[in-house]
């Protein structure tokens, strides 16, 4: 009985010799939003005054790659070192979202290439990068748009729930 009893000492002392850490799991660290990560959120952007513009809450998230422009400059920025499950609100001004409104992107076009009820206030396809333009002036022979992005000069805040992190 002795003998026995000996024996589990010894097991107990060489068990107590063992380093923690090989006696812990390794955690694995939960990755953070930076360039490279594919991310994907949900959001809704309003203007300062409370307008919505947008918003996929509900529906399908929005998958990205951070750092490869597909976001505007100011939320991508803002969102580094956000894990999955952060929400955030955050403000972006006009420098680092669309840019200032410009009065000079005006661009007069034939009536003749533009659909036959066109009219003032009238968005349509095929301004720069495919965005909308608005027709600010109708004549018998011309058609004036903005070729600004809508939301030019615009203050945007963007409410957001990071849903997913991968390195």
């Amino acid at each position: 009985m002795q003998h026995r009893s000996k024996s589990l000492i010894g097991i107990a002392l060489t068990i107590a010799l063992i380093p923690l850490s090989a006696c812990t799991a390794k955690t694995e660290e939960t990755p953070t939003i930076a360039n490279g990560a594919n991310v994907t959120i949900e959001y809704t952007l309003t203007l300062s005054d409370g307008t919505e513009v947008d918003s996929n809450v509900g529906k399908n998230p929005l998958p990205f790659t951070h750092g490869a422009g597909q976001l505007i400059p100011g939320l991508e920025r803002q969102m580094v070192g956000m894990k999955a499950g952060d929400t955030a609100v955050i403000f972006v001004g006009p420098a680092e979202a669309y840019g200032e409104y410009d009065p000079e992107k005006k661009m007069t076009v034939d009536k003749e290439k533009m659909p036959p009820d066109v009219q003032v206030g009238s968005q349509l396809g095929g301004g720069p990068g495919g965005q909308p333009v608005k027709v600010t002036e109708v004549t018998n022979t011309s058609v004036t748009v903005d070729i600004n992005h809508p939301l030019a000069g615009k203050d945007l805040t963007f409410d957001i729930r990071v849903l997913t992190v991968e390195l």
